[in-house]
């Protein structure tokens, strides 16, 4: 499984993801930089601080090209580009892996063809994750908020255009799973986390009972 987190600033999209690392397993995947559809198909991963027995144990369902010692704990993985990263995913596509870097639409859409890949949305209360972020101006703060919802300054723009892809209003149809995180401590978070069993293989491939139960 590849689960993509994404949602508003301070809606507890790293909790979320240190959740699935910690209590699951997964492995946590990054991307250095920005995803170019030019990008080579060549994998060169980099992996932080994994040992040689770990590698050993991982191997041979991981198949690491190049290794560059990083300041990483021995979960993660970072990887040159988006296109590397979905190579590398779908190459090992039986492991568990977490992201919180794939974020925007056309990204989400590329991944999203690949039947382990669920998308995950994270939100809270604006008012709450205001609270969280400790920030002083609660009017930048909405501001910020618009950028990261619509991708642009709302005050200086028409509802027309609202069309970057980068905005978190243009991943609404692509999302599996909605999160509201009004939670008061991280431990609540976890346990509606487990609640919600995402390692369900069911949640990627509906068994037929679910799926003549589905309403048409």
């Amino acid at each position: 499984m590849l689960l993509a987190v994404v949602g508003t600033r301070y809606s507890g999209k790293s909790q979320v993801r240190d959740y699935y690392v910690s209590v699951h397993g997964f492995l946590d995947v990054q991307i250095e930089r920005d995803f170019s559809e030019t990008d080579l198909p060549l994998l060169r991963t980099t992996v932080g601080s994994l040992s040689t027995p770990e590698l050993k144990n991982l191997q041979p369902q991981i198949d690491v090209i190049s290794l560059t010692p990083r300041n990483l704990d021995a979960n993660t993985l970072v990887f040159p580009s988006a296109s590397e990263l979905l190579t590398y995913v779908t190459k090992n596509w039986q492991l568990d892996f977490v992201t919180t870097d794939i974020r925007t639409q056309n990204l989400v859409k590329l991944f999203v063809r690949r039947p382990f890949f669920m998308l995950l949305s994270v939100d809270a209360p604006l008012t709450l994750r205001f609270m969280r972020s400790g920030e002083k101006s609660l009017e930048r703060f909405v501001q910020d908020n618009d950028r990261v919802m619509f991708g642009v300054d709302v005050s200086n723009s028409s509802l027309s255009d609202f069309k970057d892809p980068s905005c978190l209003s243009n991943l609404r149809e692509l999302v599996t799973v909605h999160i509201f995180n009004s939670f008061k401590t991280i431990s609540d978070l976890h346990k509606h986390l487990e609640e919600l069993n995402l390692l369900d293989p069911e949640r990627l491939r509906p068994g037929w009972d679910a799926y003549f139960m589905k309403p048409k």
